[in-house]
């Protein structure tokens, strides 16, 4: 017996063979008693499985499995969703804080410009002059 053989023997179980592949399975049975007791052997189990009864799945469970399997995903894909969902959260607590400091700036400052509501401070010629001059002689 060959792997050939037994392949055809397994797939002749499942499936409808053609007139040569049975012409070729019925010469390999005579000639193998080993494939015989291997033909025997699955026709037993085939024979307590379907009267076992035991293993009896609930309705629809082959529709479920597929449409799970549909529906799963590849980790990459899980990945990319999650690092979606958290850039979303981030994203929007990070609006919501922006927002916030808008509107306090806003209220406590005196004016209305971009500067005040960023509390950048205002920059004067004063204020430059006073930083280190780069042009000024160091003793």
């Amino acid at each position: 017996m060959n792997d050939k053989q037994l392949q055809l023997l397994i797939r002749s179980f499942d499936a409808k063979l053609s007139k040569e592949e049975q012409d070729l399975l019925h010469q390999a049975l005579k000639s193998s008693p080993e494939l015989r007791s291997e033909q025997k052997r699955i026709i037993d189990m085939r024979k307590r499985l379907t009267d076992s009864g035991a293993y009896q799945f609930k309705p629809f469970f082959s529709a479920r499995v597929m449409q799970k399997i549909k529906s799963s995903q590849s980790p990459e894909e899980e990945f990319a969703n999650s690092l979606s969902w958290a850039f979303r959260m981030f994203a929007t607590a990070g609006a919501v804080a922006i927002i916030l400091l808008f509107s306090i700036n806003s209220k406590l400052g005196k004016e209305t410009s971009l500067n005040s509501i960023f509390n950048i401070p205002t920059i004067t010629l004063e204020n430059t002059w006073q930083l280190d001059n780069p042009l000024e002689e160091k003793p």
